[in-house]
C-alpha cells in the first residue's frame, strides 16, 4: 500500500467554524466540491485556477487517499480535503 501525503487533509475537531484563511494561509475566493470521488475534477480545477482555494468534502476514506495521491502527483497546493459527512461539515 502506498503512503499518502496528509498535508492537505483537514480532520475537523470541535473548533468551529473552520476559518479558510487559516487553512490556506491566504485570503482568496473558494470553491467547494461535495463528494469528489476520485478527485479528478477537483484537482483539475485547482490546477487550472491557482488563485482560488478549493475545499473537497468526502466521507469515504478510499476517495480521500486517492485524491491525496493525485494532489501530490500534480503538485497542487490550493486544495484542502475535509474527511467528514457533508451535512455536518457544511453546517460548520
Amino acid at each position: 500500500m502506498r503512503r499518502v501525503d496528509v498535508r492537505w487533509l483537514v480532520i475537523p475537531d470541535r473548533t468551529y467554524p473552520l476559518l479558510l484563511e487559516h487553512l490556506f494561509n491566504r485570503t482568496a475566493p473558494f470553491e467547494m466540491e461535495i463528494g469528489f470521488g476520485r478527485g479528478e475534477f477537483l484537482v483539475q480545477r485547482a490546477k487550472a485556477n491557482p488563485d482560488v482555494n478549493f475545499i473537497g468534502i468526502e466521507s469515504a476514506w478510499g476517495s480521500i487517499q486517492r485524491t491525496l495521491r493525485r494532489i501530490t502527483r500534480e503538485g497542487v497546493t490550493n486544495i484542502r480535503l475535509i474527511f467528514a459527512n457533508a451535512a455536518w461539515a457544511v453546517q460548520r
